[in-house]
């Protein structure tokens, strides 16, 4: 009987050894770990953004495939990424013009402003008849 007693004394304690009663609650470990991975998802949402962003300023920046240029509207409503917005080309830029293209520009305005003076002198010719009606009229 003594040996049948020293075992089950073996066996409780065996069972104690492998099977630890466990320490504080666990609740308070259930909202450690949900706080651990919503701290987690937040910082890897944050990172996917500022990669994703910076690609898109790289590509902006460099002008890649004419990009910028292309969604130039929807890109100016974007703050941060109107940042890397190049200039806007200014296509009557003379020293990316050839020759040609000038002497065609030089005839363009030359004729707008003959046409201009013309709109000018009509206007003058107007207003003097109408201060001539003016006149004949308050006498």
């Amino acid at each position: 009987m003594a040996m049948k007693e020293k075992m089950k004394q073996d066996e409780m304690t065996n069972q104690q050894v492998q099977s630890p009663i466990p320490q504080g609650s666990d609740e308070e470990s259930n909202k450690k770990g949900f706080l651990f991975v919503l701290l987690t998802l937040f910082t890897a949402l944050v990172i996917m953004t500022a990669v994703i962003g910076g690609a898109l300023f790289i590509v902006i920046k460099n002008n890649v495939g004419g990009s910028a240029e292309r969604y130039r509207k929807e890109i100016q409503g974007i703050p941060i990424l109107r940042l890397a917005l190049p200039e806007a080309e200014d296509v009557d830029d003379p020293n990316k013009l050839t020759h040609e293209d000038l002497k065609k520009k030089y005839v363009e305005l030359k004729k707008a402003k003959e046409d201009h003076i013309k709109q000018l002198e009509d206007a003058n010719k107007k207003i003097a008849e109408l201060q001539n009606a003016n006149s004949k009229l308050t006498n």
